[in-house]
This record gives C-alpha cells, sequence and structure tokens, in this order.
C-alpha cells in the first residue's frame, strides 16, 4: 500500500474537523475527496504534505509514519497544485523555472521541448511560454501550474479542484491527460463531477471512511 490513513482526526482552536477517517491508497490510484467547502478536504490534502498535523492518528507513506523528522524526504515523492497560487511576479518561463532552482529538482530541469510538449497535451498554445502571467487567463494559468507539477516527475499528484477555471474542452484534455498515466497516483479535492466520476476511489467527507468505489 503506498499511502494509509490510520484513525485521522483534524480539528481548529478545539473544534472538530475530522474525526477517525482511515482508508488507504494504492500506487496507480486516481483518488477525490468529495465534501461541502469546510468539510477538510484541503485540511486533509496538507495532512499529505505534512503542512497540517493530524490532532491525533498517523498518516503512513511506504509504511513509514509521517512525522517532522522525514516530511522533507517525503515531500520529494509528492507534488502540490493548490486551489491559489500567486503567478503575480513571475513570467510564464520564470514560473515554471522556478522549481528547478532548487537542489532536490537541478537534475531533472526541463528542457524547452519537454514544456511544449505538454502545452500540447494540456491545449495550451506554444506561444504563451514567452508570455507574463499577467497575460494569460485564468484557465490557461491553472494549466501551467498543472505543467510545472508534472515537470517535477512526482509518485504522488496532489490536486485541489484542479479544473475549477477550466472551460468543457480544455477539461477534458486535462483529464484524459491525467487519467491515463497508470502509474501515477492522484489524490484530489473536487466540486467537478466529471472529475469525480473520472476517479477510481470516492471518499465523501461528511459521511467519513465511507467509499464509493
Amino acid at each position: 500500500m503506498l499511502i494509509r490513513f490510520e484513525n485521522i482526526a483534524i480539528g481548529y482552536n478545539g473544534k472538530p474537523l475530522l474525526d477517525g477517517l482511515s482508508f488507504d491508497i494504492a500506487a496507480g490510484d486516481k483518488l477525490v475527496l468529495k465534501g461541502e467547502s469546510g468539510s477538510g478536504k484541503t485540511s486533509l490534502l496538507n495532512v499529505v504534505t505534512g503542512f497540517v498535523r493530524p490532532t491525533s492518528g498517523h498518516m503512513l507513506l511506504h509504511d513509514e509514519i509521517s512525522n517532522r523528522d522525514n516530511i522533507r524526504s517525503l515531500r520529494r515523492q509528492i507534488a502540490y497544485l493548490p486551489q491559489q497560487i500567486n503567478f503575480s511576479d513571475y513570467d510564464v518561463k520564470e514560473f515554471l523555472a522556478l522549481p528547478f532552482t532548487f537542489g532536490a529538482n537541478k537534475s531533472i530541469r526541463p528542457d524547452r521541448e519537454k514544456i511544449l510538449e505538454l502545452f500540447s497535451f494540456l491545449g495550451l498554445k506554444p506561444e504563451l511560454i514567452d508570455s507574463t502571467m499577467q497575460e494569460v487567463s485564468g484557465g490557461e494559468k491553472q494549466r501551467i501550474a498543472l505543467v510545472s507539477c508534472i515537470l517535477l516527475q512526482r509518485q504522488i499528484l496532489l490536486l485541489d479542484e484542479p479544473v475549477s477555471a477550466l472551460d468543457d474542452a480544455s477539461k477534458k484534455l486535462v483529464m484524459d491527460y491525467l487519467f491515463s498515466q497508470k502509474e501515477l497516483t492522484i489524490i484530489s479535492a473536487s466540486h467537478d463531477a466529471e472529475w469525480v466520476a473520472r476517479c477510481n476511489k470516492i471518499i465523501n467527507l461528511h459521511q467519513p471512511a465511507s467509499w464509493k468505489q
């Protein structure tokens, strides 16, 4: 099993948000978290990254309990696309290059050809690579951020509302690409019915540990 949540509880200011949540994620699973706003979807994604610590219970990756001592090494297996990203200080090339300025990623720095290949898969025009972020639409920004995550070549992809800004044609291109990556494990939070229908595992956070598969 790739990831295991064991009796996870999350709370803020003494108020419980999630309690007793347990489930497994196998390599290659495409999982979606469902629930109303405030039900804990983003918080649970951030348990995987280590930015939210459960009030009780554990998350295990490769049978190793996530903790402060190993979280840096665990994060190197994860790419995360949050719902809100600040693009304002970058042009597209700078934004895509940023993750590869860090030592852990320098050896996999992509070339322009690889970037443009992903642009094509996701319906992005090649000339966008030479644009500023102020020149691209919200849907284009969302796909550019997704390209950045894919280029990191991580085993696990965390996605928070990944198709929320996309039109139907762009959404289909994104879903067709991501769900064709059989070895890629995706953990997502989404309200989109088409995205949910593509996932092989669904967890409803208003019904903890209740699965539809």
